[in-house]
C-alpha cells in the first residue's frame, strides 16, 4: 500500500491524533501503479484522467516490487536551454 497526502488529510478529518494510527489504517491498500515499460505519456494520462488526480505514481516490477515513484511535478519540469 501507499499513504498519500489525501489519505492523511481524510484521516485528520476523522481522527484527533493520527500519530496513534497504524499505517494499515491510513494507506490506500491497492494503489494505481505502472510498470517501467509504460511511456511517460501513458503515466501522465493515468495520473490526470481521473476523478481525483494522482500526483505520485508508484512504478512496480512485474514481480510486485516497488522500483520507484514518478512524480507529476518532475514530468512537468521546464527545460532550460
Amino acid at each position: 500500500g501507499i499513504i498519500t497526502d489525501g489519505d492523511l488529510r481524510r484521516s485528520l478529518e476523522e481522527n484527533d491524533d493520527v500519530r496513534t494510527l497504524r499505517a494499515s489504517e491510513l494507506m490506500t491498500p491497492k494503489p494505481v501503479t505502472i510498470s517501467p515499460e509504460h511511456k511517460i505519456g501513458q503515466a501522465v494520462r493515468l495520473m490526470e484522467e481521473r476523478k481525483s488526480q494522482i500526483a505520485v505514481l508508484p512504478v512496480q516490477s512485474s514481480e510486485g516490487s516497488l522500483l520507484g515513484l514518478l512524480r507529476l511535478h518532475d514530468v512537468y519540469q521546464p527545460h532550460e536551454g
